[in-house]
């Protein structure tokens, strides 16, 4: 077995360096730079997952199919399949400088590896190490949706016992890589509420999460795609903090579709809040910096607006 090695200080948060080199995305751009193409089903916008399996067309000699593992750190190590298998394994360190990172390549034979064979591994992971430091120098962008009506916002409560659990948020999410913030807001409203919107202006300002990582917040109007689940009655209002059952349709003054929902699937409550109803709860930090724009746009909404 031979080890081919190569490293880089990335000039970015070890989580962020985690992240890219975790990226689906990395590995279709640095296959795709070296003349490669990445075949199905390496997902475009998901994290490399035990059990992918990257499949190779157009790179001779660095085989045609790896499987993929996540070690304890996050980071995926690649294992080509058939004969003479090799791995590929990556390691990162946090530094003054920037974080450490090194990739290892174990080839199969003995050091009479060819100089030309080891000097292509060498470039693809150099090519690696480069794409995952643009891409981990990019903003973790998190993206959250104001549905505003009837002089009310909709938050919900976090459920679960991770981080944030029990306290209260704007619905939304991660920008997968590769999407637009506004495309990615409507998939992550479409998945956590089950219901359709339009994305509309920005509100507010960048919120800094830490490690690379910030909030931005946009206005949402329903778009009207029906779900299943219990109805209320059509132009039914509700109080400033009144609880919401994971089914019943919100249409506090909303024009809505007959038999639209919002079925939460990440928030245990849902709540309606007025201007003066936003401290009722106990928001995420991040989420409560928000909170003088919601309360400027909900108390400044002409009578009229639905």
């Amino acid at each position: 077995m031979t080890i081919v090695r190569t490293a880089a200080v990335i000039d970015a948060p070890e989580s962020a360096v985690i992240r890219a080199l975790a990226s689906g995305t990395t590995w279709r751009r640095t296959i795709r730079a070296l003349g490669g193409r990445a075949e199905a089903p390496l997902a475009p916008l998901a994290p490399l997952r035990p059990g992918d399996v990257i499949g190779l067309k157009g790179l001779p000699g660095l085989g045609r199919r790896w499987e993929v593992r996540v070690d304890d750190h996050g980071l995926p190590v690649l294992r080509s399949t058939g004969r003479g298998a090799a791995t590929v394994s990556l390691h990162t360190t946090g530094t003054g400088a920037g974080t450490l990172t090194r990739v290892d390549c174990e080839l199969p034979g003995s050091a009479m590896v060819s100089v030309v064979f080891r000097q292509r591994v060498i470039d693809a992971c150099q090519m690696l190490l480069g794409i995952a430091t643009v891409t981990a120098r990019e903003p973790l962008v998190v993206v959250a949706g104001a549905l505003i009506s009837g002089g009310t916002v909709l938050a919900g409560r976090k459920g679960g016992t991770g981080p944030g659990a029990g306290k209260w948020e704007l619905p939304g999410g991660k920008v997968g890589f590769g999407e637009t913030e506004r495309s990615a807001l409507a998939r992550e409203m479409q998945e956590e509420l089950g219901v359709a919107v339009d994305v509309a202006e920005r509100i507010g300002s960048d919120v800094d999460l830490g490690e690379g990582s910030l909030l931005r917040a946009y206005r949402v109007h329903t778009h009207g795609t029906p779900t299943p689940g219990e109805t209320l009655t059509p132009g039914e209002t509700l109080t400033p903090v009144e609880t919401l059952t994971p089914v019943e349709t919100l249409t506090p003054g909303e024009t809505l579709t007959p038999g639209e929902t919002l079925t939460p699937i990440v928030h245990d409550q849902l709540r309606r809040l007025s201007a003066g109803g936003l401290d009722s709860v106990d928001w995420l930090p991040a989420d409560r910096e928000l909170l003088p724009t919601l309360r400027t746009l909900l108390e400044r909404r002409p009578p009229s607006q639905s």
